[in-house]
């Protein structure tokens, strides 16, 4: 079915009482923006409106592109970010019969809404106060960390999908998302081309789906918070915070690539290196971020719980306590393939469960816990 313009629903919504069946949505009122039309951000593939709902503000996304599978997708990618109960996602709500334009429903995405500013912007507004932008790069590097701990891929790292709400980071639009139990799927989606190896393609959809990106824009707040002077190279470049597509493409010409070889820094002119080999990798072979001090040969546990060295028990019982609930093989009974992975990953989390609990914590506390949801 063809998906309404942003036009169409931007007419359709005017009248909520009217084009909406959610009840919270039909009472709703439109935010308008100074010309009194509905306030509206538009995308590649939705058009997201605001709307106070009892006095509490919230987002309706609308999609412009058809995806036949999106309901079934939404509904795993719901269950898996209300397990990981992640600090950085937002609630949503997929409704299938959602919005009424021109005589026919619509589904939509009812959020929670967010109220914050771009990464690009928290930058710019940041970059000559190091310490913000490596605070920056300290939480980029812990919630890659908790969202890898929980096998969730956003699938579409980007400025735009990036913000920073009270000085604490907050990820939005899930329509590319990677959980487990979407495992053997293609992706919907590439996601921004000056942020995603350019090898990507819809055939890579998995756990490492994020890696590319997760290093770049690492790397990037690393470098500006080591020399802020390297800001002044993305002159021209609109769409980036420093590297692009074409850094990726050619990196033998790259300004931005030359500039970190060059640097006075050491730690910025390890960069240019690092960067190199992952552009040599396939994007599913590129390790997950992790500390730099870390090897980049081995993987913390193989594709196993990912925590930081020195983490608290606290974070332990977390971590290992989501994984097991992600990896119960239980929930896989009609994927027999990830249901052998996830037998494999079980044994994996049960010998950490055993080893890497610090002495003097309680074993049943951090052990496997079998209640979730099946996924």
């Amino acid at each position: 079915m063809r998906r309404p313009t942003p036009q169409e629903y931007r007419e359709a919504i005017q009248a909520p009482g009217f084009c909406f069946k959610d009840p919270d949505l039909k009472s709703a009122t439109v935010i308008n923006d100074h010309h009194g039309m509905p306030l509206v951000t538009s995308g590649r593939f939705a058009s997201v409106y605001s709307l106070l709902v009892n006095n509490q503000r919230i987002a309706v996304r609308c999609f412009l592109q058809d995806v036949p599978d999106q309901a079934s997708r939404y509904a795993e990618v719901i269950r898996a970010l209300e397990l990981a109960d992640l600090p950085y996602t937002v609630r949503i709500e997929y409704l299938q019969q959602g919005i009424l334009v021109n005589g026919q429903m619509h589904p939509i995405l009812k959020m929670e809404w967010v109220e914050g500013i771009s990464i690009l912007d928290y930058i710019a507004a940041n970059v000559n106060s190091p310490a913000r932008i490596r605070a920056l790069a300290d939480q980029w590097l812990q919630m890659n960390l908790r969202m890898q701990s929980s096998c969730i891929s956003h699938g579409d790292f980007q400025h735009g999908n990036i913000l920073v709400v009270n000085e604490k980071l907050k990820l939005v639009d899930y329509d590319g998302i990677y959980v487990p139990a979407l495992d053997g799927l293609r992706s919907n989606e590439l996601g921004h081309n000056n942020y995603q190896h350019p090898h990507r393609g819809p055939k890579h959809f998995g756990p490492y789906l994020d890696n590319f990106s997760a290093w770049v824009i690492y790397i990037t707040l690393l470098a500006l918070a080591e020399e802020p002077s390297l800001w002044t190279l993305r002159h021209g470049r609109d769409e980036c915070i420093l590297l692009n597509k074409s850094d990726y493409l050619a990196p033998e010409k790259s300004k931005i690539i030359q500039a970190l070889k060059d640097s006075s820094n050491e730690l910025v002119r390890s960069f240019a290196p690092l960067l190199c080999k992952l552009l040599e990798q396939e994007p599913e072979e590129i390790m997950r971020l992790r500390p730099l001090g870390q090897s980049l040969e081995t993987q913390l546990i193989d594709d196993c719980f990912p925590m930081a060295p020195g983490a608290s028990a606290e974070e332990l019982e977390y971590g290992l306590r989501i994984w097991s609930q992600v990896w119960d093989p239980r929930g896989y009974g009609s994927n027999k393939r990830m249901e052998m992975m996830a037998k494999v990953r079980q044994q994996k989390v049960e010998e950490q469960c055993a080893t890497s609990i610090p002495a003097g914590q309680p074993a049943g506390k951090a052990g496997p816990v079998m209640t979730r949801r099946t996924l």
